[in-house]
């Protein structure tokens, strides 16, 4: 077992490169440190202030970070494979590039969080709140995002191999260039949703999902040669849908 600093006050410490493997670090202040490239594998940061800390690079495989407060932390490159984060505060935190694969996020709160490059592959989102959350270039193959709260989230070429989307809210969701073949949107709210070169062909959808799916391409291509206020247009390929 790892060294036991339950309870210290280590905020705004330079632990660059630590060796912290197992360590229990349960109600230990660390907000603003600096734990870029530690390792801290199985450590329990159970409930932790990690808020603002600099995580870059650091080694988390199998961490337990239930509860723990993440909100700007910089976690960019980070290895957080096989982790906890149930309940997990990483509200505008930095997740650019960081390795997720196999990552437990349920009811998590990543809103705002950039997780650009990202690799999400199995990761379990039941229930996160992935507001306005960046997942350009994210890889959630296999991932479960039932009933996830994706409103105003940007969805740009992110790979969605056999992801489990349904019940999930996608209102006001950036969703381009993306195959939806094989994802499961049965119950998933695609309310003004903006879809460009966007294949739904092959996804899974029920009647009712069907209509609200159309009802959003349709809202889509009905602007396509008229700017936004942002400036773009939304462009599908009809030979991409079937809506039949």
């Amino acid at each position: 077992s790892g060294a036991d600093l339950n309870q210290a006050n280590l905020s705004g410490t330079n632990l660059t490169r630590t060796n912290l493997l197992g360590a229990d670090l349960s109600g230990t202040q660390l907000n603003q440190a600096i734990l870029a490239r530690s390792t801290l594998n199985r450590s329990d940061l159970s409930g932790v202030d990690l808020s603002h800390t600099d995580l870059a690079g650091a080694s988390l495989i199998g961490a337990d970070l239930n509860r723990a407060n993440l909100s700007h932390a910089n976690l960019s490159g980070t290895n957080l494979k096989r982790a906890e984060l149930q309940r997990a505060n990483l509200s505008g935190a930095d997740l650019s590039g960081a390795d997720l694969t196999d990552a437990r996020l349920l009811n998590a709160d990543l809103s705002q969080a950039n997780l650009g490059e990202s690799n999400l592959t199995g990761a379990r989102l039941n229930r996160a709140n992935l507001t306005q959350a960046n997942l350009t270039q994210a890889n959630l193959q296999d991932a479960t995002l039932m009933g996830t709260n994706l409103t105003a989230a940007q969805l740009h070429s992110t790979r969605l191999t056999a992801t489990n989307l349904s019940g999930a809210n996608l209102t006001d969701a950036d969703l381009v260039d993306l195959d939806l073949a094989g994802v499961n949107l049965t119950g998933a709210s695609l309310d003004q949703a903006s879809l460009r070169n966007v294949a739904l062909q092959g996804a899974i959808l029920g009647d009712e999902d069907l209509t609200k799916a159309a009802s959003a391409v349709q809202s889509s291509l009905q602007t396509e040669g008229r700017q936004t206020e942002g400036g773009q247009s939304f462009v599908i390929d009809p030979d991409l849908l079937d809506l039949s």
